[in-house]
């Protein structure tokens, strides 16, 4: 997460390290930490979403460890979903 929004501003290398140790404890955990990362990574990047949102969510996923990933089905359907999910609920 960007150290603008709270996060610690990690580099690739350090994020890596990170899974890597988490993964030795859970794979299956780990994994959804890198679709997360992942993402959270390209947006960091990118910039692609208007920063009023980018900014609310990762002040979300600081304050309250929102998760946030993507998924994509067929080019013919052109769905594209993003959601967050929280505690034992998803919205």
């Amino acid at each position: 997460m960007p150290e603008e929004y709270g996060g610690h501003g990690a580099n690739p290398l350090e994020v890596a390290l990170a899974q890597e140790r988490l993964a030795r404890g859970d794979g299956a955990v780990a994994l959804a930490a890198t679709m997360h990362l992942g993402y959270v990574g390209m947006q960091t990047q990118t910039r692609s979403w208007p920063s009023a949102l980018f900014a609310r969510i990762c002040r979300e996923v600081v304050a309250e460890g929102a998760l946030i990933n993507t998924a994509a089905s067929e080019p013919v359907c052109r769905a594209v979903a993003s959601w967050r999910e929280r505690g034992a609920g998803a919205q």
